[in-house]
């Protein structure tokens, strides 16, 4: 057998672009918990990253070194980025290391850099972080933003972090963890509204609570946000949308994202509204639960592609589709995708994988648990798992190892043209290696997950 070798451009990525730079054209300021300088070193550094804020203009940098910060003493208080102003966390704070941009740790899960909404006696933040009025220049880089309750203006909505027109900033290495909204609220942990266009990279959205979208809630016109390498872990929505509700009259876009143990009445990993468009390229949903419909993905509106993905161990429980619950009669693209071990209230058959209410979708080049319908290149063949539960022996979460074992018949069973016609994938070297073995250490995707990233997506391979 070959082995197709897929070398992503997106994945080489020099290490530069993604931290600080020493020189930028302003000011740095520097802030550390405890500070009671002027913040123009790690020995006179702010001590409130709101002190930084206030006085930073574009093109500035705010260095911020571990340690826990809250944006005020009121509920309406919250971290506002400031246009062109980017923000770095996990800095070690040590004097004599001032510009220096790798004296830091950007791992919010190891670097103790966090934006916090528990503000003690006088309860929480409304919403931790907002983004509204700043642009591609924007950075809010390496922390932990938790402990935001009730959402913006009393709206209910996005207690961790609010996004509102206009905003094309960038999200990088963030960890949006226990924020919560009320039962009629949206977003607990991101909310995205009006046209904002935010990029998000290497984030993850844990434990938050809400009615709508607990892990991230996209909502109106052209809101179309880039989302890269996220993770959605163990959000809980009381309607729809446990890890993603997308209703934007847009485009959404999702590469190398991982959902594992979210929960919602419906779209227990992500639900998609009536008017919107989706599309979820080399993506995994695992242990993702759903009271109705759609385990890991309820699908109500426009049109729905899946690339590469890999849908194992969701369930519905009193209803249809613990896989995918397409419904609506909308055009829907499952290709190169791996739909196995899913159930509903009727069990764990084909259609528990793929529940189709109406409409006739193109479903290819697809290894499906109990398929007897035809499509060109589909299976129902055991596509043998390295580890399907992890180590600690439970659906739905991290360790969940869907890697494909060696001789697996979903290795050298998918369509190269699929993966090159995902918009926006820059995933333009696709050949097959004669000599070379296939391996199941090796993506079947062509590795577009990074090497350290796990559960990776066990997609199907020419």
């Amino acid at each position: 057998m070959t082995r197709r070798i897929c070398i992503p451009t997106t994945c080489i990525i020099f290490i530069g672009l993604l931290m600080p730079k020493s020189t930028h054209g302003g000011t740095t300021r520097y802030v550390k918990d405890g500070g009671t300088g002027d913040g123009s070193s790690w020995t006179d550094a702010y001590g409130d990253l709101q002190q930084a804020l206030a006085v930073s203009l574009s093109f500035d940098q705010i260095w911020v070194a571990s340690g826990t910060y809250s944006p005020g003493d009121d509920s309406s208080d919250t971290f506002e980025l400031i246009d062109e102003v980017q923000v770095y966390g996990g800095f070690y704070g040590t004097p004599g290391t001032e510009g220096d941009p790798y004296a830091r740790d950007p791992d919010p899960a190891t670097n103790n850099t966090v934006l916090s909404g528990n503000l003690g006696t006088n309860g929480n933040s409304s919403v931790v972080v907002t983004a509204t009025g700043v642009y591609e220049q924007t950075i809010l880089d390496g922390f932990t933003i938790t402990g935001g309750i009730g959402g913006h203006d009393g709206s209910g909505n996005g207690a961790g972090v609010y996004v509102g027109y206009p905003c094309t900033a960038t999200f990088r290495n963030c960890l949006i963890v226990g924020n919560r909204v009320p039962d009629s609220g949206s977003g607990a942990g991101m909310y995205m509204t009006d046209g904002c266009r935010p990029t998000l990279e290497s984030c993850t959205f844990q434990e938050n609570r809400g009615g709508t979208g607990a892990g991230m809630f996209i909502m109106e016109s052209d809101v179309e946000p880039v989302v890269r390498k996220c993770k959605f872990i163990a959000n809980v929505a009381v309607h729809d949308g446990g890890g993603v509700f997308n209703d934007s009259y847009g485009d959404l876009i999702l590469y190398d994202c991982i959902f594992v143990g979210n929960e919602a009445s419906d779209g227990g990993g992500l639900s998609n509204g009536f008017y919107s468009n989706v599309e979820l390229v080399n993506c995994l949903f695992s242990g993702n639960t759903a009271l109705d419909n759609g385990g890991a993905i309820d699908q109500g509106g426009n049109i729905l592609t899946l690339r590469n993905c890999s849908l194992h161990g969701n369930s519905c429980i009193c209803g249809d589709g613990g896989g995918v619950h397409l419904q609506y009669g909308d055009p829907a693209t499952l290709v190169n995708s791996i739909f196995w071990g899913n159930s509903d209230s009727e069990g764990s058959g084909e259609t528990a994988q793929i529940r189709i209410v109406d409409g006739t979708p193109s479903i290819t080049y697809c290894c499906i648990e109990g398929r007897t319908g035809g499509g060109t290149g589909n299976i129902n063949n055991d596509p043998v798992f390295i580890d399907a539960d992890g180590t600690d022996n439970v659906l739905g979460t991290l360790d969940d190892n869907l890697r494909l074992v060696p001789g697996s018949d979903c290795i050298d069973t998918g369509s190269n043209g699929a993966v090159m016609a995902s918009r926006g994938y820059d995933a333009t070297v696709c050949i097959d290696d004669p000599i070379v073995s296939d391996d199941s250490n090796i993506n079947s995707a062509g590795q577009l997950f990074e090497e350290n990233l796990s559960p990776q997506s066990p997609v199907l391979r020419i």
